[in-house]
């Protein structure tokens, strides 16, 4: 049996005092607290606004020049202990409902013991839905939490019942200690780590069961891609095309043809979408998006390294 005080929750964060502070007041309402909540800040602009929590949770806090959300998850494990039997990894921009952490150690008490992870159910996620053009641009599945030959991890909606999956969040996940000491996460450096959720915890679900609970329910309180009206999101497309293909790369039954396929599919929705909808973002995106698919290919016909590129 698991209890709440085994569980620690590792925060990187840089830059973003709000957002920490809607999530330690998400964390202050909980019925059933956790045993730690360990905070990497990037820059230490968040201090302050953790100082005001100090006697409400159990916090440890860091201030480091450590950059990059994997890196800081990794600065952030070593001040784990022994005790914590469950290491939940938590983007500085969860709002967590006041029961999320006693249904998400309730459903870990349900499962079976080999069970590596298990993700909140993010209820702002928009609902997938698996039309016709998902289903002839690669992106097309009836189970939720699966991973398609073209390396799409099909989204697991908050009207789901409780699933077992191929991939989990990387950024509202509960994991057990030990399947994150077998299993390194290697720190690429982004500013945007797209992928990195699917490149962790996708090889995981070879070996072991992972679940999303349905019960244990969090908002994330971000800002969608789209309301970026500048050419971040070339960068951006950029990314999410060139992270994935390296997914792909790495797993001998995932197809590149079909990833190459669903990008091109990609590519041609957004553009138009923008195009009707008068909407520019979309076209500046699917840019970033054609711009990454080019690179890649002139990379892999080269025969070097696809990491080469995306650990800026």
């Amino acid at each position: 049996m698991y209890l709440e005080s085994e569980l620690a929750i590792l925060i990187p964060t840089k830059g973003r005092p709000h957002k920490i502070k809607n999530l330690l007041e998400s964390m202050v309402s909980q019925v059933k607290q956790p045993g730690v909540l360990i905070i990497i800040d990037s820059g230490g602009e968040s201090k302050n606004v953790v100082s005001k929590y100090l006697d409400k949770l159990n916090i440890i806090y860091r201030d480091t020049d450590i950059t990059g959300q994997i890196a800081q998850r990794n600065h952030g494990l070593e001040l784990v202990g022994e005790k914590f039997l469950l290491v939940a990894y938590i983007d500085d921009d969860i709002v967590f409902e006041s029961d999320a952490i006693e249904r998400m150690i309730n459903c870990w008490n349900l499962k079976e013991k080999e069970t590596a992870g298990i993700g909140f159910t993010i209820t702002n996620n928009p609902e997938y839905r698996n039309s016709l053009f998902h289903r002839v641009s690669g992106m097309g599945s009836d189970q939720p939490g699966a991973i398609l030959n073209s390396g799409y991890n099909v989204p697991v909606s908050a009207n789901n019942q409780s699933v077992k999956t191929s991939w989990l969040c990387g950024g509202a996940t509960v994991w057990r200690a030990k399947i994150i000491k077998e299993f390194s996460h290697l720190a690429i450096k982004s500013k945007w780590a797209i992928c990195e959720d699917i490149i962790f915890s996708y090889p995981v679900s070879k070996k072991y069961p992972m679940y999303v609970c349905k019960q244990a329910r969090v908002f994330h309180d971000d800002i969608p891609i789209e309301q970026y009206f500048n050419f971040k999101n070339i960068y951006r497309g950029k990314n999410t095309v060139l992270w994935r293909m390296y997914f792909v790369s790495l797993h001998k039954e995932l197809s590149l043809a079909s990833f190459y396929w669903m990008s091109v599919c990609q590519i041609g929705y957004r553009t138009a979408l923008g195009i009707l909808t008068l909407k520019p973002n979309s076209i500046i995106f699917s840019t970033g998006q054609l711009i990454g698919l080019l690179r890649g290919l002139v990379i892999l016909m080269s025969g070097r390294s696809l990491f080469d590129i995306i650990n800026e």
